[in-house]
Order: C-alpha cells, then sequence, then structure tokens
C-alpha cells in the first residue's frame, strides 16, 4: 500500500471515529457520554486504578450495570478509559465532577463514601445489687420485673430476705436483685413534704384501715394512679396495702405511697 492509500485510510478512519461521537457529551476534561448506548468513557491513566473505580460503580454502589478497561481513551493525555455501561444521570454527573487520578476512598471524593454511622446510644444496663447495697425497707426486683420488698439482711449482706406481693417470705442471693428504690426516712424539718405526707407522719401508727379514705402518690404503673383518692379495700400488710380506685379490682400499692386523706386526717 503507497503513502498516499495508507493516509487517505487514516483519514477516513478518523473521519468515522469523528461521526460517531459527534453525538457524545463531554462532562468533564476526562469524562464522555454517549447518550445513544448510554455508555461513560472515563480517561485514567493507571489501570489498577481503573478498576477500583469500576468495582465501586458497578459492584459496591451497583450504579452501572457493567465495565470495562479500555488500552486508549476518548479523553487526551490519558492511557485508559473505564467504560461504564447503564449510569444514570445523576451518578453520570457525580462521576464527571470527581477526581478520578485519586482512589475513591480519599477526602476529594467523598462523595462516593458511606454516611459515617452514628454510634448507638444504649442505656446503661442496671447494675445488680452487691452485698451492702440493700438494708431493710428497700425495694427490689428480679430480671422477671417482680418487685420485693428486703426484710431482712445476712450479717456479710450477700443474701436477702424478702417479702412478696402476696406476703410470702423468700430469701434471694443479693446479686439477683436490682434495686428500685430505698427505703427513705422523710424528715419533719424537711419543706417539701406535701400536706397529706406530714399528717401521716404525726400519725402513729399511720391508721390505713379498711375503708379509709386515701390519696396515691406514686410511680408506679406508669404514674397511672398518682394523686387518685381512693379507699383501703384490704387489711394493710407489712408489705403494702390494695385500695379500691373505683376500677375493675383493688390494686395494690406499697404502703408508702399511700396516704391518709386531708379529711380523714383532720
Amino acid at each position: 500500500m503507497d503513502t498516499n492509500s495508507s493516509e487517505a485510510s487514516l483519514a477516513q478512519a478518523e473521519n468515522e471515529t469523528n461521526h460517531e461521537e459527534s453525538h457524545c457529551i463531554r462532562l468533564s476534561e476526562n469524562v464522555v457520554y454517549d447518550p445513544q448506548k448510554a455508555i461513560v468513557y472515563a480517561g485514567i491513566n493507571a489501570y489498577n486504578r481503573a478498576k477500583v473505580w469500576g468495582d465501586l460503580l458497578c459492584f459496591n454502589h451497583a450504579v452501572g450495570k457493567r465495565f470495562e478497561i479500555n488500552n486508549h481513551s476518548h479523553s487526551k493525555g490519558y492511557s485508559y478509559d473505564l467504560t461504564v455501561f447503564g449510569l444514570e444521570s445523576e451518578d453520570l454527573q457525580r462521576l464527571a465532577d470527581s477526581d478520578l487520578t485519586k482512589h475513591p476512598d480519599t477526602a476529594e471524593n467523598a462523595s462516593w463514601q458511606p454516611p459515617k454511622r452514628q454510634p448507638q446510644v444504649l442505656s446503661p444496663r442496671p447494675r445488680v445489687c452487691q452485698p451492702g447495697d440493700l438494708a431493710v425497707g428497700d425495694l427490689a426486683r428480679k430480671d422477671d420485673g417482680r418487685e420485693y420488698r428486703i426484710i431482712g439482711v445476712s450479717d456479710d449482706g450477700s443474701v436477702v430476705k424478702v417479702l412478696n406481693e402476696d406476703e410470702m417470705e423468700m430469701a434471694f442471693s443479693v446479686g439477683t436483685l436490682y434495686l428500685v428504690k430505698k427505703h427513705e426516712f422523710p424528715s419533719k424539718d424537711d419543706t417539701t413534704l406535701t400536706p397529706e405526707i406530714l399528717k401521716n407522719e404525726q400519725t402513729d401508727p399511720p391508721s390505713l384501715n379498711i375503708g379509709s379514705p386515701v390519696i396515691i402518690h406514686s410511680s408506679r404503673y406508669q404514674g397511672l394512679y398518682e394523686g387518685k383518692e381512693g379507699v383501703i379495700a384490704t387489711e394493710p400488710s407489712l408489705f403494702g396495702v390494695k385500695v379500691d380506685l373505683g376500677v375493675d379490682k383493688p390494686i395494690f400499692f406499697l404502703k408508702d405511697e399511700v396516704f391518709l386523706s386531708e379529711a380523714t386526717s383532720a
């Protein structure tokens, strides 16, 4: 083939290439998009880096259907084209805005990195009681949520004697219990005491008899009965008492949650 024929063939090939690429859109210096074929050509100078970007687009993020790496580029000055099929328009622009001279995990390409997970704030697990944590009068519970009033403690504090709501005596290792409430000994000089509590403190012992009108001050049962008035429905026990509040059946409260109403205490 003579020189003229070779030049003609090259010119024809160049014309065909230019004609083929006339409908392509250059999105950046090294990113070209062919909308007719839904293909994007990203010029990259390092084969391994091109593969990392291809894996990111088609596997990690799955925004592309597949990719190829060609050892020529649609962009001048680049050795390879990362050819990606099936990118959507928003991902095309994101790729065009990326710094393909660097790996996708660098700060310059933060838009391709997954958002940082916020640490989950967990409520601290309640601490089981240790010897010395519980004293007579304290309220404790087990894992099943059942509550017990402490009525005795061993000399070394490792075992406690308790009453359940049915007045049954039991004994538990202190390490199986969680403290619910320390027994409080309110002071008469405490100005925060309510009139009902002061009147109860002046009654020795408190006259919680069947039929006595009372008022409830308790956060038990999600505080549903706080401030409610009712009457004593059963004979008070060492652990507590059941109060008729006008609902289906009498409700159990601890003694220090039940106070004589003002009318009775007057």
